[in-house]
């Protein structure tokens, strides 16, 4: 890179020896002939002195013996003159004697300045480069005052100081990354540094030391997330560097790094080094850090000066001594045991000692709302003996809860009603048989006024939902519960508990979010039908989760007919179902009129499927996804463009309106679940394939019908929507 050198006593062969190294390297600023007194010589030798954009070069006057340092290999910077100046760099110290009219020591130190503050404009890191300037304080002043310094930067000038040590390093840049710093985050403001937001194969593990020396001083990143990225040894030092000099970095995620049990101690020394630390949130999950590890960051993290209030050390393969070694130290922390919200120790091995330690922790800790102590195997029995005034969630999944002789369920519950404000737990994965079930709801079960409860994966089956449906009818605090993946083989009791299912949402229980999902070892297909049907006239339920079940297209044909009268409902989850291009603009149509679901993700399963049998024949089903995409983002707000209006039609092919009561809650009773599958079907088939469209307000009680098919036959654009079965008589009637 070249440019007009500005020289000082130099003869034209000297400005092009100047030049020509220049050319290669980089800009020159200022560039003098002088006496230089090097330490690796130790005499006066007459060489030319270039000062760079980054570098200093000297060099004897016909071109050879070329020297150059990095102004990030200077150490101090001495002037106690006005004339004299002293450079000491990592590999050799230059003095030099600038007496009027050469004298350009103040040029020098200002060009010098500027080098430091473009590229570390965090007022710490000014504070470090001016320790380096040894010189008088109105000397220093004069220098800030005649260094022409920019403004910073995009990002902090992120960008610039990364060219730096890419530079400084010897490493290329990524010239993806840069873009996006200068275009994209600086523009939205967005400061979570995150190596997963770029392109795998542009971040490589060489490039990670010059990205963490730039975040050293950069005062822009508030969020350091190096998820799953794998890092060597020198990965995890380069990390540990941001630890120990930033001040602005509140969030580090370094789970799944394969951070080991000796490197895990490089960031351990550095956060308890940095005594200015703004660290709130702290990842380490899911790295092999065993005991040793644990317990490292046990005796270190007693000694740190941050106030973390989120904790992740899940899955480090962690035993009793480990896990207990680090509660320990957290327990000794006076500043994280009143700072600490959130703490994960899920798939680390609790036992006896791990399980005091924790004991001692909750009852201490006066900001803890949730804890994960998920597959960690604690004994309640020893944490049933503290009391939590904090602890709002739980997660105490994957852990056999059962009645008789060991009685796990029975101190589960007594740990439980020692966590006073306790409102939402996990269950999921535990083992939990009807007995045992029917152990956790009893009257004055802590169970019984939780808000939230997930009982996923486990095995009460049928008969189990049948008794929750009865026990949480009353419940008087209950918002969301999660049933899923509990149904088995078909008995003979399934219609009694769809029966269940639907007085439930009906009931007086205050529930607004329910999970239904279903697996291969238990769809409930049809049987779910008529719990569908219910949803018309339910004004409840905000969020529904009935995938797995294999329904079928009846299943969106339902829905679209639910979302047509149904005004609550604002989030669904319905994949896997077996779903196909004709079920999709059954739901697309039911879509259309409604305006509270936002939130409904693709279901990706159903879909994939679906182009995998109709290939190459899927627009259409593209061209349906797409419009179901634009009606939920029509409702959450997006301002969409609203879909073409259907032509007009005449008034002989306007069918005429029929009103229709609002239905009533559907249950078995009312109707069976074989009956309605049947009429279902028989709509599905009619005409075209498609049922008449039913015309419904979301605002209002009163539906609409087609009396006849002619509405279909006149504009064929259009996909009806099955209709409830009480609400129109059967074909041919």
């Amino acid at each position: 890179m070249s440019s007009e050198v500005v020289s000082l006593s130099l003869s034209p062969a000297e400005q092009k020896v100047v030049e020509g190294i220049t050319q290669k390297k980089e800009e020159a600023k200022l560039a003098i002939k002088t006496i230089l007194t090097l330490s690796t010589q130790k005499k006066e030798i007459p060489m030319l002195f270039v000062v760079g954009s980054r570098r200093f070069f000297m060099m004897k006057p016909n071109g050879k013996g070329v020297i150059e340092a990095h102004f990030m290999d200077l150490l101090e910077v001495v002037s106690t003159a006005p004339d004299e100046l002293v450079m000491k760099f990592r590999t050799f110290t230059v003095k030099m004697n600038l007496p009027a009219p050469t004298n350009k020591v103040p040029e020098i130190l200002a060009l010098l300045w500027c080098m430091f503050y473009t590229t570390f404009p965090a007022p710490e890191a000014v504070a470090m480069f001016t320790a380096k300037f040894t010189l008088p304080p109105e000397r220093l002043e004069q220098v800030k005052a005649l260094a022409q310094v920019p403004a910073p930067g995009p990002c902090g000038s992120f960008s610039t100081a990364y060219h730096t040590m890419c530079d400084w390093l010897g490493i290329p840049v990524v010239a993806e990354l840069t873009w996006d710093m200068d275009n994209l985050y600086s523009r939205t403001g967005f400061k979570d540094f995150d190596v997963n937001a770029f392109r795998r194969e542009s971040i490589s593990l060489n490039d990670i030391k010059p990205l963490t020396c730039a975040l050293q001083y950069n005062n822009w990143f508030t969020t350091l997330n190096l998820k799953d990225f794998q890092l060597n040894r020198d990965g995890v030092v380069a990390v540990a560097s941001v630890l120990r000099l930033n001040r602005h970095i509140t969030k580090l995620v370094v789970s799944g790094c394969g951070i080991s049990k000796e490197t895990v101690e490089f960031l351990l020394e550095a956060l308890v080094a940095n005594k200015s630390s703004a660290l709130t949130y702290l990842d380490l999950s899911s790295n092999p850090l065993e005991d040793k590890g644990l317990s490292s960051f046990g005796t270190s993290v007693a000694q740190m000066k941050i106030a973390l209030n989120h904790l992740d050390i899940s899955n480090c393969g962690g035993g009793r001594q480990g896990t207990s070694t680090a509660l320990e130290g957290l327990t000794s922390n006076i500043g994280i045991v009143s700072s600490l919200t959130y703490l994960n120790l899920s798939n680390n091995n609790l036992f006896v000692e791990g399980s005091a330690a924790l004991a001692k922790f909750i009852g201490t800790a006066t900001a803890l709302t949730t804890l994960n102590v998920s597959g960690s195997s604690p004994a309640y029995d020893i944490m049933k003996l503290s009391r939590s005034q904090s602890l709002r969630e739980l997660d105490a999944s994957n852990f056999h809860l059962f009645t008789g002789k060991t009685d796990t369920c029975g101190k589960f519950s007594a740990f439980l009603k020692c966590c006073e404000r306790i409102e939402i737990v996990s269950l999921a994965k535990c083992q939990i048989n009807l007995e045992t079930l029917q152990a956790l709801t009893t009257p004055d079960s802590k169970i019984m006024s939780l808000t939230s409860l997930n009982l996923s994966e486990n095995d009460f089956g049928e008969d189990g939902i049948i008794h929750l449906c009865e026990v949480f009818s009353s419940h008087p605090a209950l918002s969301h519960l999660s049933i899923s993946k509990n149904f088995s083989k078909r008995t003979k009791v399934r219609g009694r508990m769809m029966t269940s299912l639907i007085q439930l949402i009906e009931s007086d229980c205050p529930l607004t979010s329910l999970e239904l999902e279903g697996n291969a070892r238990g769809p409930l297909r049809g049987d779910l039908v008529p719990f569908l049907f219910s949803l018309i006239p339910n004004k409840t339920l905000t969020h529904l989760n009935i995938s797995g079940n294999g329904v079928g297209d009846a299943c969106a044909a339902i829905l679209g007919r639910v979302l047509q009268a149904n005004n609550t409902l604002k989030s669904l989850q319905w994949d896997d179902n077996l779903t196909t291009t004709k079920g999709f603009q059954y739901f697309a149509r039911g879509l259309a009129s409604n305006a509270t679901l936002s939130l409904a993700p693709q279901p990706a399963l159903d879909v994939s499927k679906e182009i995998a049998q109709i290939q190459p024949n899927y627009q259409l089903l593209l061209d349906t996804l797409a419009e179901i995409a634009l009606y939920l983002s029509r409702n959450s707000g997006g301002g969409i463009p609203q879909p073409e209006a259907r032509p007009a039609e005449t008034s002989a092919a306007r069918p005429k309106k029929v009103l229709v009561k609002k239905p009533k809650p559907l249950g078995i009773d009312t109707l069976s679940a074989s009956k309605l599958f049947t009429q279902l079907e028989e709509f599905m088939s009619d005409g075209d394939g498609l049922p008449p469209m039913i015309s419904a307000s979301a605002n209002t009680s009163t539906t609409t019908s087609s009396s006849s098919t002619t509405s279909t036959a006149a504009n064929p654009a259009v996909a009806p929507l099955v209709s409830p079965p009480a609400a129109r008589p059967r074909k041919g009637h």
